[in-house]
């Protein structure tokens, strides 16, 4: 057999050739970048409105908390008021 049998014959390209092909394989890279780029944006807008409502949560639950510690106190006082009274109304009936 003759030693060239089994090699395989490679066609020289030309520059243009490969530079089309080049220039091919870079706007496909172009065009998957473009593809993922606003897809990432919008999953991080995603993920900082999403943080923004777990904070808007927070300050509401922050501010229900204060107005319940207050509340707490005033009925805390009043209860205090009204022991003060009824101490007072056992003790001048004795």
């Amino acid at each position: 057999m003759p030693a060239g049998v089994f090699r395989f014959k490679r066609k020289r390209r030309s520059m243009s050739d490969k530079s089309r092909s080049h220039r091919h394989g870079c706007c496909a890279a172009m065009a998957v970048c473009a593809a993922i780029v606003p897809a990432v944006a919008d999953a991080q807008d995603a993920e900082i409105d999403r943080i923004e409502a777990i904070e808007r949560k927070i300050h509401g639950l922050e501010s229900e908390l204060r107005r319940l510690q207050g509340e707490l106190g005033e009925a805390r006082q009043q209860l205090r008021q009204s022991r003060s009274e009824a101490l007072l109304t056992l003790l001048s009936r004795s």
